[in-house]
């Protein structure tokens, strides 16, 4: 674990956290020691520790199985190639006798791959790893085994044999999954000018060196390892059981994971070999960038949703974060990734950077008015992500006296230090006027984001609440003067549990995970209310009954307001 006390905040606490995790406590007051900071913990991870983002097997939406494989996505800054990422595999423990302690995380070998404090140790064989393997890479733990390794063998194979882009790269162009290789990619796809540069980009990303012979394409040399960093991506298992047993045996697994080597890869649960790796179009143009040396380049770093229907899975749908501004959605209904396709891509203007992890709901939409059988349709939801602008604040000073601050013990700005980036003659801990981007809240067809839903007051898809500068309260394209600032964070979900009579059926007919409100909150921690106000209504008697979907469709409220540094106050309803 490592800590990072600012200002003297909680420093025995951090510092103790920091000794019984096994890392480093340290502290900044002003920008140079924070910068420092972050380089010294950079120094640390590049020998020894491992950064990750774990996830463990459990069918969040479905609960169809929870098992206890445990996955780690992990990044190590490098000065002298891109940063390197792996995805390794463990398990927890489970009782028996080869990983009795149910508390503990074992190795392929079913030793204990954590020490006493938590921490990983060198030792841990992961799941996928091959000791007879010398990757050459291995400065550190995080380049020892996992998947990255697997991947790098078989770039070496590919590279011994003279196949150099055997990888099982696509990208979509011209409205097909296509391989990520010279005869499908042209210069303009990756905005450079000539095709010998092309050829340099598309062997970089595929492993090897930046260089191209000239004659054919070839790559010239392999670099110490293929994988790029994963940051903030949450690994995630695609499960494809047979549904037509009770039991529900599981036929094979898959595992994905997004990384700003420019991708999203999906690796097989059984070898950790590479079977699909998928490159956003729209990112196309950013892979010449990640060439250079100690450089970390956002591409597909945004959080993963798993759609199933009826069991199965359906779509896999991530967004790309700092990488862009798009929502991708593949269909993975056949267990075979070699027939994956895209269902849909979704931007909008006020989308310039994806955070927020697409949420699955559904909503009423129809009912048969004689019958009382009723149609739901499942939505995504998602917020606009966040303005890149916002990394000015709070304006930045000059800390001559190092205390980490620009104000003196009184409160009062100490005079020769604020820099007024925005010219209005003040210091701003956040953004005075607004943001330009972000400032939007969206549910749309999960099948067809552009479809039109209609319901009794009129459109109820595709819905949008965005900035506005008039106020649009009604319908499903709504506008607030109010919804100034990006929404970055995921949106929170309330549902219900319907459950009704049907003429003709026997028993109670349910419907689940229906949408009955969501809140979310703005960068500045403004909360907003969406809801779906609509109901089922017999206006008939029970013996000549006469159904209907009655509301006013989509209401929106502030419920909580928040000025930009913090004082707060609540107002409105909840």
């Amino acid at each position: 674990i490592y800590t990072l006390s600012l200002h003297d905040a909680l420093p025995i606490w951090s510092a103790d956290a920091a000794m019984d995790g096994g890392g480093l406590y340290l502290q900044a007051n002003n920008k140079a020691q924070l910068v420092a900071a972050f380089n010294e913990i950079a120094n640390q991870a590049g020998s020894s520790t491992a950064f990750s983002s774990p996830a463990l097997t459990l069918d969040s939406a479905d609960k169809l199985q929870s098992g206890d494989d445990i996955y780690l996505g992990l990044f190590l800054p490098w000065s002298t190639d891109a940063w390197a990422g792996n995805l390794k595999k463990f398990k927890m423990g489970n009782g028996s006798t080869e990983r009795p302690d149910a508390s503990k995380v074992y190795d392929k070998n079913n030793a204990l791959a954590t020490g006493p404090n938590g921490q990983f140790l060198d030792t841990a064989i992961d799941f996928w790893g091959n000791p007879g393997f010398n990757s050459g890479a291995s400065v550190s733990p995080i380049t020892n085994d996992g998947a990255g390794e697997v991947m790098l063998q078989a770039l070496t194979n590919s590279f011994n044999a003279g196949t150099y882009w055997d990888r099982p790269i696509y990208t979509w162009k011209d409205n097909r999954m296509v391989k990520f290789d010279r005869t499908h990619i042209d210069a303009s796809d990756l905005a450079v000018d000539n095709n010998p540069e092309r050829d340099k980009v598309i062997n970089y990303i595929h492993g090897y060196t930046y260089a191209a012979k000239p004659s054919n394409g070839a790559p010239e040399a392999k670099r110490p390892w293929p994988m790029g960093a994963i940051v903030h991506s949450q690994p995630i298992a695609i499960d494809y059981y047979d549904t037509s047993q009770s039991s529900l045996p599981l036929l094979k697994r898959y595992v994905a994971v997004g990384s700003n080597g420019g991708m999203l890869h999906v690796f097989d649960d059984n070898t950790g070999a590479e079977v699909f790796s998928f490159i956003p179009p729209d990112i196309l143009p950013k892979l010449k960038e990640i060439k250079s040396a100690g450089s970390y380049v956002d591409t597909v770093d945004g959080p993963l949703t798993l759609y199933r229907r009826d069991s199965k899975p359906q779509y896999l749908i991530f967004g790309e974060r700092r990488g862009g501004g798009h929502y991708w959605a593949l269909k993975i209904s056949d267990q075979d990734p070699s027939n994956w396709t895209v269902a849909w891509d979704y931007t909008n203007p006020e989308i310039a950077q994806s955070w927020s992890a697409v949420q699955t709901v559904r909503i009423p939409v129809s009912v048969n008015a004689s019958t009382g059988a009723r149609t739901y349709k499942d939505v995504a939801v998602f917020t606009g992500g966040y303005d890149p602008q916002e990394d000015s604040y709070p304006e930045p000073f000059d800390d001559k006296d190092g205390t980490g601050t620009p104000f003196d013990s009184n409160g009062n700005l100490k005079p020769g230090v604020a820099q007024d980036v925005n010219g209005n003659g003040r210091y701003d801990l956040g953004n005075p006027d607004m943001d330009s981007a972000g400032r939007g809240i969206f549910i749309v067809d999960i099948d067809n984001p552009s479809a039109v839903t209609s319901g009794p007051a009129g459109q109820l898809l595709p819905f949008s609440v965005t900035y506005g500068a008039v106020d649009q309260g009604s319908g499903a394209l709504q506008t607030r003067r109010d919804m100034k600032y990006a929404f970055p964070a995921t949106p929170g979900l309330l549902t219900r549990t319907d459950r009704y009579a049907v003429a003709g059926h026997s028993g109670t007919q349910t419907a689940t995970r229906v949408l009955d409100a969501l809140y979310t909150p703005d960068i500045y921690a403004n909360l907003y209310k969406v809801r779906l106000d609509l109901a089922f209504i017999n206006s008939g008697t029970a013996a000549s009954p006469s159904w209907q979907l009655s509301g006013d469709g989509w209401t929106v409220d502030r419920i909580f307001s928040a000025d930009q540094i913090g004082r707060a106050s609540c107002r409105e309803r909840v």
